[in-house]
């Protein structure tokens, strides 16, 4: 399902933490669409693909840097957004861009060699075709007038005008928001006040006066959060739809786990291998039309990790990637992908926007304020008919017999705007390279929420223990052609087998003769709890609810955030920690039998008889 920030009422001001643009458009897909239709205004370049919240973490030690996506409809005046953190943060601005290319590289893919059974030559079919399968100025601040709140710190990042609040009661904070243009429902003070009693600060931003809901990039903060990377879910579902996906990457020494949620493990066999996946390079041979990738086979794999995540009391993650960093390596940033000099020296509008699209510049909704602010087309009164409309006035080969028809006084000042460029999308880029390059480790962990579950916020840790867990899923398909039947004996990694029996169709693929073969399958392999160290502990199905209660009072210890931990041989003992359900670390110990005085409890119960005896004695 889409979320939507609807254009009416209190929706317009409430948390939309992380919400993204389409699963698959990279910076390049959207610039091979540009070169396609002329230009950057094309209807058709924006991406209608399932949203869901996006966020992408660095972790050292418990400094935290998070890059938030926001996905808003509507008018720039009623725009506003509120983010509760554990500290105080340092605010920046990112680029959409970086999600585009974070879902290109580590979208989940699943490979299919197949291989030639009895009675089966694949070579009388169509042949295989092997692709890629990658499935400003601020305004004058409000003076702060409520003794219950402090604006702590305000300020301007890139389209924002910000303010840092600090808060001694959720009444007040909530009574601020809503009289500074920050609207909250009704139903958002509980949360607000979860938030405040655990001490939090809240970032409020606002777009400038003289911005415009497409000038919204995403939001970079940098705290320090003991209890390291969190979502803070619980002021989202005011808010949110039902199975929301929540995608995070997480950046670190080491493999990054929930902790107070559960590890999912997916059931291959619930996978439609036959319609979705991409032949495998090692394949004999293979056949059909389909090639693995599309709509359908997004919404098939959403529906199953769904499921699971369901069967997991609506509180899991499922792990899509564990390893190596290096996947993203000049996948941002190379100092050969823009030539900003030459843009500089370009004064002609024309050929400086058929430079920015050969250079590789996307056609997002940045890309084209920035192009409408410093080519600004002139009302359509004036133009002729060839040059009405923003798709006809800017496309490539038109927007010359455009130009005559500029305002006299207009002249287009080449430095200034590609200054905005590289503030807006290259130096972005940059800095997601060089991020990138500080950690050795990646984790992508994903989820469905729907609110009813948004009970509690998903807090990370780390374990160095565990295994890699690899990009691309494989598996193997024998093609079984009988005279009186024919089937597909699909073989894992595990060594089971599923049987699909079927007809082979000509330049078609192969045809369950059950459509639901592989949805009746159980969609959960494995349910685990995930420690700070040592192996995954199972969890049988029939103790996940009294287990998701434990799980609520985890919280994450410093100590593992990235750093390489000594393997041990059997794994820790599944316990809770104090916690309250949201983003904090309690000041208690994780152990809940060594407070002082339980200590001192426990010593004089064993230590008595002896120290009766001494004190009778004296």
């Amino acid at each position: 399902m889409r979320r939507q920030v609807l254009n009416s009422g209190w929706r317009r001001g409430l948390v939309a933490l992380v919400v993204g643009i389409g699963l698959l458009a990279s910076g390049m897909m959207q610039s091979k669409e540009a070169h396609a239709c002329g230009g950057f205004f094309c209807s058709q370049q924006d991406p209608v693909d399932q949203a869901g919240e996006r966020i992408l973490f660095s972790v050292e030690g418990t400094l935290v840097t998070a890059m938030i996506q926001i996905l808003y409809q509507g008018t720039a005046a009623d725009f506003s957004w509120v983010l509760p953190l554990p500290s105080t943060p340092e605010v920046s601005v990112g680029t959409d861009l970086v999600f585009s290319v974070l879902h290109q590289n580590t979208d989940p893919r699943f490979e299919l060699e197949w291989l030639e059974g009895d009675g089966c030559n694949l070579n009388d079919f169509c042949g295989c075709m092997f692709e890629d399968a990658a499935t400003g100025g601020g305004n004058e601040l409000p003076p702060n007038t409520d003794p219950g709140v402090e604006v702590l710190e305000s300020g301007s990042v890139g389209p924002f005008n910000y303010e840092i609040l600090g808060a001694i009661s959720g009444d007040a904070l909530f009574t601020w928001l809503n009289e500074n243009g920050y609207d909250q429902p009704a139903a958002a003070q509980v949360e607000i006040d979860h938030y405040v009693d655990m001490d939090f600060v809240f970032v409020a931003l606002k777009l400038q006066k003289d911005k415009d809901s497409g000038d919204i990039q995403p939001l970079i903060v940098k705290y320090d959060a003991p209890n390291l990377a969190c979502v803070p879910l619980r002021l989202t579902r005011i808010a949110a739809v039902a199975d929301m996906p929540i995608y995070t990457w997480i950046l670190s020494g080491t493999r990054a786990i929930p902790i107070n949620y559960f590890h999912v493990v997916l059931n291959d066999k619930a996978f439609d291998w036959l319609r979705c996946a991409t032949p495998s390079p090692d394949s004999q041979n293979c056949f059909g039309w389909w090639w693995g990738g599309g709509p359908e086979c997004q919404e098939s794999y959403m529906s199953l990790l769904t499921s699971a995540i369901d069967g997991a009391n609506g509180h899991g993650f499922v792990t899509e990637y564990a390893g190596s960093s290096d996947l993203l390596e000049d996948k941002f940033y190379t100092d050969e992908m823009f030539d900003l000099e030459t843009l500089r020296n370009q004064t002609n509008p024309g050929i400086f926007m058929q430079q920015m699209m050969s250079q590789g510049f996307p056609a997002t909704g940045v890309v084209r304020e920035l192009i409408r602010e410093f080519i600004p087309k002139p009302d359509d009164a004036v133009l002729p008919e060839e040059c009405k409309g923003d798709s006809n006035f800017y496309r490539i080969w038109n927007i010359e017999n455009c130009l005559p028809y500029m305002p006299d006084d207009w002249s287009f000042d080449a430095e200034a705007m590609t200054d905005a460029l590289s503030a807006r999308i290259v130096e972005p880029l940059m800095d997601a390279q060089e991020l990138v390059g500080k950690h050795g480790y990646m984790t992508r962990l994903v989820t469905t929420v729907s609110p009813d579950d948004m009970t509690k916020d998903p807090i990370f840790s780390f374990n160095a223990d565990l295994e890699d867990v690899p990009l691309v899923r494989t598996a193997q398909a024998v093609a079984n052609c009988g005279d009186e039947a024919s089937s597909v004996t699909l073989i894992f990694n595990d060594g089971s087998t599923l049987e699909v029996p079927g007809q082979f169709e000509e330049c078609g693929g192969f045809v369950p003769d059950d459509p639901l073969v592989f949805a009746d399958q159980e969609p959960i392999a494995e349910i685990q709890v995930l420690e700070e160290s040592g192996p995954p502990v199972s969890i049988d199905p029939d103790e996940v609810e009294d287990m998701d209660k434990q799980l609520d009072k985890r919280v994450a210890n410093p100590d593992h955030a990235g750093i390489p931990t000594t393997p041990v041989e059997e794994p820790a003992p599944v316990g809770p920690s104090p916690s309250s359900g949201g983003c904090t670390a309690s000041a208690g110990s994780s152990c809940p039998l060594c407070s002082p005085p339980v200590l001192l409890l426990l010593v004089l119960f064993c230590c008595w008889p002896f120290l009766r005896q001494r004190v009778f004695r004296g």
